[in-house]
């Protein structure tokens, strides 16, 4: 039994546990925990209101143990690309602290400050290392391990989206291991969107973007004068299968800003990641993420970039016990909003 994967979102808490076997992986236990609406913007009352219901969602959801995996929200992270000069590991550790001062919006020594070396790329006339720098202050990550501990949880790693992004695909389906390919990762949230570029199992690129899915309900809340409680549910319908194309398309002609934003801003991304590493571009887009189930949006931003592109899913890659069956119900094939969770869990391999 592998830990608890505990992902901590903007809109909703999941926690996914997966059990290894010998012919494949099950995903054995699953809980949700979703945040009301009028907290979801205080991170003390977030933080309060999991510690009282993650212990309810353990106790009925059957999970194993309290080991965990704690998925740092994209909002509490900084996540930063610097260059540095090619050093031993020792001295890089210390030339990334050392440039994070000049980008932090806090002093690096009241930070946890880690990194990944993306790859050598030629900056300034020389070759360079290009390095991804992650940090989180330290009372914030004090007051989630806090939270944790009050919720029965003994947390035996921490990681960050992109990561578990790519451990989720790399760690299911042998397409996301081959290191040739270049796969660019778009993880849509309902506040913000993470974009990561991976050659294989390594990480070379990551941003988060602060445009989401609540901003689509904004825009088609405006422009129907409706409340965006309404514009959300109306998207929500107009997912389904049995609905015609002109009644999506009466719901998306109001989207045209965000799409056309968020289209430059995935260009820029891709643009930086080419530019870099003197690549003619990615193989394909994997979209995940809760609001990767609108196909339309995905297809919308895939034309955009003109790439191959797909919704990823994990469950394709999964058994699916008993104790999960119940808590699926019919809706048990397709959930990309399960990503980030499962890939938490994978970790503890």
């Amino acid at each position: 039994m592998l830990p608890i994967g505990v992902d901590l979102g903007s809109s909703a808490a999941k926690l996914v546990q997966l059990r290894v076997l010998k012919d494949g992986i099950e995903l054995s236990a699953l809980g949700n925990i979703e945040i009301p609406q009028h907290i979801r913007k205080d991170q003390f009352a977030r933080l309060d209101y999991f510690s009282h219901n993650i212990p309810k969602v353990l106790r009925a959801d059957s999970f194993k143990g309290h080991k965990c995996i704690l998925g740092l929200p994209a909002e509490n992270t900084f996540v930063r690309h610097v260059k540095v000069p090619r050093l031993d590991p020792k001295a890089t550790e210390a030339a990334v602290r050392r440039a994070a001062q000049s980008e932090l919006p806090y002093p690096v020594n009241e930070a946890i400050i880690r990194h990944i070396v993306a790859g050598e790329v030629y900056s300034e006339g020389e070759v360079r290392q290009e390095v991804i720098v992650v940090a989180i202050p330290l009372s914030t990550m004090d007051a989630y391990l806090g939270m944790t501990n009050r919720a029965g949880l003994e947390v035996v790693g921490v990681n960050v989206e992109p990561l578990a992004l790519v451990q989720c695909f790399t760690g299911l389906f042998d397409w996301g291991t081959d290191d040739e390919k270049a796969v660019m990762y778009v993880d849509l949230g309902s506040v913000s969107t993470q974009v990561v570029i991976a050659h294989g199992t390594k990480v070379v690129f990551a941003r988060n973007l602060p445009r989401g899915a609540d901003q689509i309900d904004q825009a088609i809340a405006e422009g129907m004068n409706i409340s965006e409680d309404d514009a959300h549910q109306r998207r929500l319908h107009v997912q389904q299968e049995h609905v015609t194309d002109a009644q999506r398309d009466e719901i998306y002609k109001w989207t045209g800003g965000w799409l056309e934003a968020m289209g430059q801003n995935m260009e820029h991304c891709l643009r930086y990641y080419e530019a870099m590493f003197r690549k003619s571009g990615v193989d394909r887009m994997i979209f995940t993420g809760g609001q990767a189930k609108d196909r339309k949006l995905c297809q919308s931003l895939a034309q955009r970039m003109n790439l191959p592109a797909q919704i990823g899913n994990p469950m394709v890659g999964l058994k699916v016990g008993e104790n999960a069956k119940a808590f699926l119900g019919e809706n048990q094939s397709f959930r990309p909003g399960l990503t980030v969770g499962i890939g938490l869990s994978l970790g503890g391999r």
